[in-house]
């Protein structure tokens, strides 16, 4: 419910009758092991890899692009731990976020 509808942690302790904590630690668990299933999946392809499978239209104006970076913020609600707090707040949003880099090849 957290990841697909972005439901407030102090909402789903009540809906499940625990405390904002105990969701908060169970959330941080699923992540961590999600992260370690999905980690095998994420490959950075060789130099030779990536130019051979680039777009035309890539190779006409960005003929030396190896990846498109992205970076998001999304919005979280604020940490109980004051170490966490800093590190996540946002001086452009004002708000505690997630910093998040993504990084694609062409094609």
């Amino acid at each position: 419910m957290k990841l697909r509808l972005n439901v407030d942690e102090q909402d789903l302790a009540y809906c499940f009758g625990v405390s904002q904590p105990t969701i908060s630690r169970l959330f941080n668990k699923w992540i961590e092991a999600m992260a370690q299933r999905v980690s095998p999946f994420i490959v950075w392809p060789g130099w030779n890899e990536v130019m051979h499978t680039m777009p035309q239209c890539f190779r006409k104006f960005y003929d030396i692009c190896i990846c498109i970076l992205d970076c998001t913020e999304i919005f979280m609600e604020r940490p109980t731990d004051l170490t966490a707090r800093a590190q996540t707040w946002s001086n452009y949003k004002h708000y505690n976020t997630v910093k998040v880099l993504i990084c694609i090849t062409p094609q």
